[in-house]
């Protein structure tokens, strides 16, 4: 069964005779009712007992099939089912916490890296959550049981717009438009997609700038630019009034006074985080990173920014198919944003279909991201606009996809010198 020194405290973690009192419970119930009542708690994996992982299955195939339930004669019936199979399914979680327990170990005594150490216990237990997760999901909950989660929604919203009117559910998303139509950022993945230079790494800025300074955590995977620079660049864009990042980092502007500035901008994002990007980036360490941010009181909550998509997918393809990879990143990212009840904010790049205009068939090679994004903004720049003396030019968000609402799209002005986006006014 286990073949390690922790075969004692893993068989501590089993109890055979909840495990046939439960199949006795099972197979008395020729209904049906009491497998599919435990099966939302437990599967054939739950039982430890090999047998009795047999009779399980048995039992599955002939519900299936309408044939008649084994004969298990071998244990009373389970007066409780329903708190035996939670009972079972604790269980089952322990050992497995015991067996990643005992490897852990074992890996300490080899020469195995610290960090290599570091990213298999953040995916043995990203495993186990998994796990966890998908047979929560798999269980059998009537349309009923669902209500609650959106009456308590509706009573939420109900509450705020009759405090604040202009209020929002979601994480501001810096730009007053784009509020009204998604209800800023909500659980789910946000995808903004453009052609380089319009200015997708500036939204991202201004948009955790605003969340950061409205009592949000803002935790932004930078595998495009450096930390370093971006984080200057957040430095400048947050000054009052806004600095020149480029005069400054090119030596054109004195930077005397610029530390003072610094304080006083890092206190309004001190719970701003970057991290760079990188070909071991993976989806385990980036739940690792949520978890310790929310875990702040501080935080009225927290949105994911990746930026951007295609490069971390390049990065972790390790040379495979890029669309599968951008597809599997893709779907990490939605489990993060459902298990913590986060928003996402995905960078996309467009191919040349999006050179000129806004649609879905520029993204046709970047994996399932037109069906899996909850909203799908792109950034195009508007060429017959002539551009201002300061050099701004005006972009169009266009909104071609989005789960919360209307569809729309808006102009805004973009001023790549200082790093802002504000309404276009015209002219």
């Amino acid at each position: 069964m286990f073949t390690s020194y922790l075969d004692e405290l893993l068989l501590s973690f089993a109890d055979l005779p909840s495990e046939a009192a439960l199949l006795a419970a099972i197979c008395n119930d020729p209904t049906g009712r009491t497998f599919w009542e435990v099966s939302n708690f437990i599967s054939q994996s739950t039982f430890l007992s090999q047998d009795h992982q047999k009779i399980w299955e048995q039992v599955a195939i002939s519900l299936n099939t309408n044939a008649s339930l084994p004969t298990f004669p071998d244990a009373d019936p389970s007066p409780e089912a329903v708190l035996t199979a939670k009972k079972l399914a604790d269980l089952q979680k322990r050992r497995s916490l015991a067996a990643f327990g005992d490897q852990f170990w074992k890996d300490l005594r080899t020469e195995t890296s610290g960090q290599a150490l570091i990213e298999r216990t953040e995916n043995a237990i990203s495993l186990i959550r998994q796990q966890t997760s998908a047979q929560v999901n798999r269980r059998l909950v009537s349309v009923g049981d669902l209500f609650e989660n959106g009456i308590l929604r509706a009573e939420e919203a109900w509450k705020l717009k009759q405090t604040d009117p202009n209020g929002i559910l979601g994480i501001p998303t810096s730009i007053d438009r784009l509020d009204d139509l998604i209800g800023g950022y909500q659980t789910g993945v946000h995808v903004v997609a453009a052609v380089p230079g319009v200015g997708k790494t500036t939204y991202i800025r201004q948009a955790t700038s605003v969340a950061s300074k409205q009592g949000y955590a803002a935790l932004v995977l930078s595998f495009e630019e450096s930390v370093d620079t971006l984080a200057f660049r957040y430095l400048c864009s947050n000054a009052i009034p806004f600095l020149d990042s480029k005069a400054l980092m090119e030596g054109y502007e004195n930077p005397s006074g610029l530390r003072e500035i610094a304080t006083s901008v890092a206190r309004s994002l001190k719970h701003l985080y970057l991290v760079q990007g990188s070909v071991e980036t993976t989806i385990a360490e980036v739940k690792g990173r949520v978890r310790a941010i929310l875990n702040n009181s501080e935080v009225k909550g927290l949105i994911l920014v990746v930026d951007y998509l295609q490069i971390w997918a390049g990065k972790a393809s390790g040379g495979n198919e890029l669309r599968a990879a951008n597809t599997q990143l893709l779907g990490g990212i939605r489990d993060i944003s459902i298990e913590y009840k986060i928003p996402a904010l995905v960078i996309s790049s467009q191919n040349r279909n999006g050179y000129e205009s806004s649609g879905f068939a520029s993204l046709k090679e970047s994996g399932d991201i037109e069906y899996s994004a909850d909203t799908i903004m792109f950034m195009v720049e508007i060429p017959d606009l002539v551009a201002k003396e300061n050099g701004s030019r005006v972009i169009k968000f266009d909104l071609r996809k989005n789960r919360y609402g209307d569809r729309g799209e808006f102009q805004m002005e973009f001023c790549p010198q200082y790093g802002y986006f504000v309404p276009f006014k015209g002219g």
